[in-house]
């Protein structure tokens, strides 16, 4: 059983199948593929030219998303589809135009997303007008002890094209004494990984060096004694 009646199934006996797209060389685009549940437990899997993108596993009982980021290298993409266990599908594909600073600096041609997560809010798969990248911000499902956190801000300052819109920075999670975020089942062969952390000062009782914090990746320290008030803005990445 699919769960969206609006897919398009290709009946093929082996091999893949294409969305030919136009794109314009060396402009950054965010490209989203959207698949609906299936309770056959099946997979395809999804790339982009010939860079896998993901894997579309049924089996997390709900629609799920395969999102990149890339480059442009001709005046088009192929956004294709391989067979796995059962014959290609797919609801919904996105293309859309991303300003240069989306892929920070990065050499690689091609960003692949894990996670993207709004922390402190409850609802799952939310998308703001705001958002001029229109990125889907899901909750956050793997954190322990943590302690939600949710103010209006006004008089904030918010600069640059690829900055989370405000109704996303509003919402946060706190804890007394460790803030721990956990993903399991990351590939590690041939895949490097980057981190993006948003933070916004929602306590306007706060001065700089008040909420003052390390952050670790994988138990090595990244940032010592992290203070977002420094610099007299509250708001930093």
């Amino acid at each position: 059983h699919r769960s969206n009646e609006n897919v398009r199934l290709f009946d093929i006996d082996e091999g893949k199948r294409c969305y030919h797209l136009p794109t314009v060389k060396d402009r950054i685009y965010l490209i989203r593929g959207t698949f609906p549940f299936d309770s056959l437990n099946s997979s395809i899997y999804v790339s982009i030219g010939v860079t896998k993108l993901g894997e579309v596993r049924s089996s997390s009982l709900q629609d799920l998303e395969i999102e990149g980021v890339f480059r442009a290298t001709k005046d088009y993409i192929d956004f294709c589809l391989v067979k796995g266990e059962v014959n290609p599908f797919i609801s919904q594909l996105e293309l859309r135009p991303l300003p240069e600073e989306y892929l920070h600096d990065f050499p690689t041609s091609v960003l692949k997303l894990i996670s993207r997560n709004n922390l402190g809010d409850t609802k799952d798969a939310t998308r703001f007008p705001a958002d001029q990248s229109d990125r889907i911000w899901k909750a956050a499902s793997n954190v322990s002890s943590a302690l939600p956190l949710s103010f209006n801000v006004s008089n904030v300052d918010l600069k640059g094209n690829v900055t989370p819109p405000l109704q996303v920075l509003q919402t946060a999670l706190t804890h007394p004494e460790r803030l721990e975020f956990i993903h399991d089942g990351l590939e590690t062969e041939d895949y490097e990984y980057s981190v993006f952390l948003y933070f916004l000062e929602l306590n306007s009782t706060l001065k700089e060096g008040q909420r003052v914090f390390d952050i670790y990746l994988n138990s090595e320290i990244k940032k010592e004694r992290f203070d977002v008030l420094v610099g007299g803005s509250k708001y930093r990445y």
